[in-house]
């Protein structure tokens, strides 16, 4: 299993450039993979460039990214031949560029030779992977995960293994608080439903449950309250009036989790007495 490091804060190029030269002595070569934060991106390529650094930039990864955005994103990496591999953005585009370093440091390998969970061949011969998320709920900048769909067959396959977990995980809240409010709440919601499920879950433990509970409040009580560019925002409501259909997703969320507690402590104390 690999340690992911996190970096948290207002400055993830600094952070990220820190640990670069504090762990190669040839870091010239840089591919940022993102959606639409370009703002954000050419930030982060400035400073690249300004270290010293190479940067090539590969754009045009789709929602569900596809096996062919794949086989094209790792070809390009085979021309460009990366130290490092930095995917800025939604899950889509992190997930894509994990299957695509496997295919740079593997071109003989085939895509289904790695849909068997924990079948990748021993990555970093030739590159790191360091994600930067642009939206919340995703979580694959620190899971060994990527869901790449094959649009001839119709079906979306989860690739499995420890390997392609990030080797460093650059978590920037300006990056969030830059999305269309719609798209906080939706990728918001998505966190939260993941939090649900880490508390509800027969793997939980000691240190899973305190992380799932505060998860959840800062969800539904505290996520959009905290920017200050979004000050006409005071409540969880106000951010879902334009939208009927996740008005009622928040009704029922809230619900959820107000019943959570009582309901899992009652469940647990019964499955310890059985125990």
């Amino acid at each position: 299993m690999f340690a992911v490091t996190v970096y948290f804060g207002h400055y993830f190029a600094a952070a990220h450039y820190d640990y670069a030269v504090g762990h190669a002595e040839d870091l010239r070569h840089f591919r940022r993979y993102h959606d639409n934060a370009l703002a954000l991106l050419d930030k982060a390529v400035h400073y690249l460039k300004d270290g010293g650094m190479e940067v090539e930039v590969f754009e045009g990864v789709e929602p569900d990214p596809s096996v062919e955005t794949v086989m094209r994103g790792a070809e390009a990496m085979r021309r460009f031949e990366p130290d490092w591999i930095v995917s800025m953005g939604g899950g889509s585009p992190i997930d894509a560029a994990k299957a695509m370093w496997a295919f740079y440091e593997y071109p003989e390998t085939t895509f289904e030779d790695l849909i068997t969970p924990f079948s990748f061949p021993e990555l970093r011969q030739k590159a790191r992977f360091a994600a930067i998320p642009s939206t919340s709920g995703t979580a694959t900048e620190v899971t060994a995960f990527s869901v790449i769909t094959n649009y001839q067959t119709g079906v979306k396959y989860p690739l499995a293994d420890f390997n392609i977990t990030p080797d460093v995980a650059i978590v920037d809240p300006d990056l969030v608080m830059g999305l269309p409010v719609k798209q906080v709440a939706y990728t918001g919601m998505d966190a939260l439903t993941h939090a649900i499920e880490a508390y509800v879950s027969t793997l939980n433990g000691p240190f899973t449950d305190p992380l799932a509970l505060q998860a959840i409040e800062m969800r539904v009580l505290d996520s959009y309250t905290l920017s200050p560019t979004r000050r006409e925002v005071h409540s969880p409501p106000d951010i879902f009036r334009t939208d009927a259909r996740t008005r009622s997703i928040f009704r029922m969320s809230s619900s959820i989790t107000q019943r959570i507690p009582s309901q899992l402590t009652v469940t647990r104390r019964s499955q310890e007495e059985w125990d």
